[in-house]
């Protein structure tokens, strides 16, 4: 799994947590942290040699995307490759157009969708691929979209795959303006807003309807981050974590 845009992703992380739920081997590749170019990019993919890969990136990346997709293609012919984030979720039709070497993407959320596209991989089971929620595929010579759907049970698959996106590997790049210690991580409790700015995407990908983790869950995450990585400062990336009270005073007392 790579991205080619700076900024840790926690997306990736999640997706990678994903496929080592299915006993998937993983290795998420952050190619801009690492400054790598696409000759070292290739080094790593055939030492690698992956059934799998999976990219992101905005409509802007698109050349660059389709020359790493290609050269993986070219590796392997039968490798599959997938894509996602908000330039897929924007305009699937158009990447699925000027990237051919794309088999599948997602709008929006994909935790649940890759799941069971996983599955249906290693089984070998290409069946019935509009049950897959938030899917993108190609089908007789056309793009198909399945129904986005925005799950209460996002958080269901675990945490994301810390430790291939150790914190303490980037840059000092905190998620908001202000920090006070390092290193930092930044922590998803809740997706959705209810609001429709013109300026951001935030709905688009996440839904409208704001859904919360269970309190349990983020604490085993912040307990591993600071216990496991030395992470010392915790940046909450919500779009709208304070809306529900409640929840909020259960967050900070199971925190304190």
């Amino acid at each position: 799994i790579l991205r080619l845009r700076f900024q840790i992703r926690l997306f990736l992380g999640l997706l990678g947590r994903v496929a080592k739920n299915n006993d998937c081997k993983v290795k998420i590749l952050d190619c801009a942290n690492l400054n790598s170019s696409l000759q070292e990019f290739e080094k790593e993919f055939v030492e690698f040699n992956p059934d799998v890969v999976g990219i992101q990136g905005y409509s802007s990346d698109i050349p660059f995307l389709k020359s790493y997709l290609q050269l993986c293609k070219q590796h392997n012919p039968k490798i599959i490759c997938f894509a996602g984030g908000v330039g897929v979720t924007g305009e699937p039709v158009k990447f699925f157009t000027e990237i051919p070497e794309i088999d599948f993407g997602f709008v929006g959320e994909a935790e649940n969708g890759f799941d069971l596209l996983l599955k249906k991989i290693l089984s070998k089971d290409m069946i019935d691929l509009q049950l897959v929620e938030n899917l993108v595929f190609r089908i007789d010579n056309s793009v198909a979209v399945n129904k986005q759907v925005f799950s209460d049970d996002f958080w269901k698959h675990g945490f994301a795959l810390w430790e291939q996106i150790d914190p303490k590997n980037y840059p000092l790049t905190p998620h908001g303006a202000f920090m006070k210690h390092t290193p930092i991580a930044q922590i998803q409790i809740s997706r959705g807003c209810p609001f429709s700015c013109v300026f951001c995407a935030s709905f688009t990908m996440n839904g409208k309807k704001v859904r919360y983790r269970p309190v349990e869950s983020v604490m085993q995450e912040i307990e591993f981050l600071t216990t496991q990585l030395g992470v010392k400062e915790i940046h909450i990336s919500d779009d709208f974590f304070t809306m529900n009270r409640q929840y909020v005073i259960d967050f900070c007392n199971e925190l304190l």
